[in-house]
C-alpha cells in the first residue's frame, strides 16, 4: 500500500514532467532553481566575507576620521591663542600710544 506522502509526490512529478513537456513544446523558458546550490552557496560565503571587511574598514575609517578631526579642533585651538596674544599685544600697543599722545599733548602750550 502507497503512503499519502509518496502518491503526492508520485502525482506531483506526473504534472510536473507534463508541465515542462507543454512548456518546451510552446517554446516557452522555464526557470528552475536545480543546480544552483552550490554558486549561491559561494556566492553567500563571499557576501559574508565581504560584508565583515566592510565592518572592519568602517571602524578604521571612523578612527581616521575621529584622528583627523581632533587633530583639526587641536590647529583651530593654537590658530587662535595666537589671535588672542597679538589682540593683547594691539590692544597694549594704541593705549601705549594713547597715553603717549595724551602726555605730549598735555606738555605741549595750548
Amino acid at each position: 500500500m502507497i503512503g499519502v506522502g509518496e502518491a503526492f509526490a508520485s502525482r506531483y512529478a506526473q504534472a510536473r514532467r507534463k508541465f515542462l513537456q507543454g512548456c518546451a513544446s510552446a517554446g516557452l523558458a522555464v526557470h528552475s532553481y536545480v543546480g544552483y546550490d552550490a554558486p549561491i552557496s559561494r556566492l553567500r560565503t563571499h557576501v559574508g566575507s565581504a560584508l565583515e571587511q566592510v565592518d572592519m574598514l568602517e571602524g578604521r575609517q571612523g578612527a581616521l576620521i575621529e584622528t583627523v578631526a581632533i587633530n583639526e579642533l587641536k590647529a583651530r585651538a593654537e590658530r587662535l591663542e595666537a589671535y588672542q596674544s597679538q589682540a593683547r599685544y594691539a590692544v597694549a600697543d594704541s593705549y601705549d600710544r594713547a597715553t603717549k599722545a595724551q602726555a605730549e599733548a598735555a606738555g605741549a602750550p595750548q
